[in-house]
């Protein structure tokens, strides 16, 4: 929840209030999932190659097309070794990580009261069902060059383990945040 705060107001006096675009939950979440092995052999492209590769709508084997806009492989370092979550470890050292690009401004939610990297949302599972350890991601709107506010992007980072298959991938979304425009100027006065 956002806060604002305002100069003081002598006693008495009226206080004027303005706002412009907010941002609100909106909907249901979704699920898309993505034909990434057949993505990658159509750009000659396999798992780990470096770089940015497009998704088109027929990508998408089930869900909204519009959604997954690309997907990136890099390497990360990590500098510790966690503890194993599901029996599973993050090794410290350089791991393989995968990155997804959303169109649309998606809320992150993880479970309570314990959230752990493999629940939550957004969250990316293989083929197999297995989800992939979060790393992070960043969500906003984006503002133009006169100032208006649009719609914006969501990327998603996990860890791509060595055994884990990506020839195909879901892609677990939350509620997307709606933007709403507008500009709305509010005077309260005291009650006479």
């Amino acid at each position: 929840m956002g806060r604002a705060w305002f100069p003081v107001t002598p006693f008495g006096k009226p206080l004027s209030v303005s706002f412009g675009p907010y941002s609100m939950a909106d909907g249901s979440g979704a699920t898309v999932v993505v034909a990434l092995g057949d993505v990658l052999k159509r750009h000659g492209a396999e798992r780990g190659t470096p770089g940015e590769i497009p998704l088109a709508p027929e990508d998408v084997l089930s869900g909204d097309g519009s959604i997954p806009l690309s997907v990136s492989f890099g390497k990360q370092q990590i500098n510790y070794r966690s503890m194993a979550f599901f029996g599973r470890a993050v090794p410290a050292g350089e791991i393989d990580v995968i990155t997804f690009r959303l169109a649309g401004t998606w809320e992150w939610q993880h479970d309570e009261p314990d959230p752990t990297p493999y629940t939550g949302a957004p969250l990316l599972l293989d083929a197999t069902g297995l989800p992939m350890r979060g790393l992070g991601g960043s969500g906003g709107f984006s503002k133009d060059v006169t100032g208006d506010i649009h719609e914006g992007q969501t990327t998603v980072m996990s860890w791509l383990e060595p055994s884990m298959d990506v020839s195909r991938v879901t892609i677990v979304l939350s509620r997307t945040k709606r933007l709403v425009n507008g500009d709305w100027h509010v005077e309260l006065k005291p009650a006479p």
